[in-house]
């Protein structure tokens, strides 16, 4: 039986005519254009970088079909079919006739994911306005999330379950024992970040429960420590001690993120990096909801 496409992505979008399988040379870099070309169609900014663990597969299933065809002309085809996974197909008419179908799953939900990240809502707040790098990384971050950076004061989280939720400012290092950990984030400690999220004076604009987002702590060090607490001090990082703060206080489905060194804001405001890095935890995260730890990039949680 046919594979039944509900949407094509690959490729292009909405085209359903395929490409031929002799000139398919680069299918994971084709097709993540592809998805990246359909997130643009659907307004969606993919800050993540979505996880598709059935490439491998998609690209051993070109290399066999490539064998079995021979001279022969098959057609690639992907998109979603009507369990809503993301898959590859190689069909085709083979010497007989014998008609030829092979199928791989790249991502098994996809529909899911897309529908997720259409909820997802984001709040960037500028923990030190005035501050001229600051004000930048703040505008620029918003711009990146599409929405507009707040103050402190006005800070509104009370509409948001999922998304981001970002606290940008300088942040204070400190060594201790040789050991250089972040110590506050634009003059704030854990505790008072915890505050601002959750204890202001109107409850409708707290960070609610359900929040299953990312809380970024963007500013230098706030990831820096080492999970090794000698007799005597804590050296866990400064977003664990946020993380560990919302778990006390009952906040069992979020992430908490921050900067294991010198933090960076790309110019369009998609991602942060890390100009100088140290041998420290990037996230602080527990083992119930893993992580992506990879380059600071938006989003702890993998899509």
């Amino acid at each position: 039986m046919a594979v039944s496409y509900k949407k094509y992505i690959f490729p292009e979008v909405d085209k359903a005519g395929g490409k031929p399988l002799a000139k398919v040379s680069d299918l994971p870099g084709d097709l993540m254009k592809s998805v990246n070309a359909y997130f643009a169609k659907e307004n969606l900014h993919d800050t993540q970088g979505i996880a598709l663990p059935g490439l491998s597969k998609a690209a051993d299933l070109l290399k066999a079909a490539k064998k079995d065809a021979g001279t022969n002309e098959l057609t690639v085809k992907g998109g979603l079919d009507g369990k809503g996974d993301l898959i590859i197909s190689v069909t085709g008419i083979l010497p007989g006739p014998k008609p030829y179908e092979k199928i791989a799953i790249v991502r098994p939900g996809f529909a899911k994911v897309v529908e997720d990240m259409k909820k997802e809502a984001h709040a960037v707040v500028n923990l030190q306005k005035g501050d001229g790098a600051v004000d930048k990384s703040a505008a620029d971050l918003a711009k990146g999330l599409k929405t507009t950076a707040q103050t402190p004061d006005a800070a509104d989280f009370g509409g948001i379950t999922t998304g981001n939720v970002v606290l940008t400012a300088h942040g204070t290092p400190g060594k201790v024992s040789g050991i250089l950990i972040g110590k506050e984030l634009g003059s704030r400690t854990p505790e008072q970040i915890v505050q601002l999220l959750t204890a202001g004076s109107d409850k409708k604009k707290n960070l609610s429960k359900a929040f299953s987002g990312s809380v970024m702590l963007v500013g230098c060090y706030t990831a820096s420590g080492t999970g090794a607490v000698p007799p005597g001090y804590d050296y866990s990082t400064f977003a664990g001690q946020v993380l560990k703060l919302l778990r006390a206080k009952g906040y069992s489905k979020c992430n908490v993120k921050g900067m294991p060194g010198e933090a960076v804001v790309s110019h369009d405001g998609t991602k942060t990096t890390v100009a100088v890095d140290h041998d420290t935890t990037l996230d602080a995260q527990d083992d119930a909801n893993l992580v992506n730890n990879l380059s600071g990039t938006f989003g702890a949680k993998k899509r």
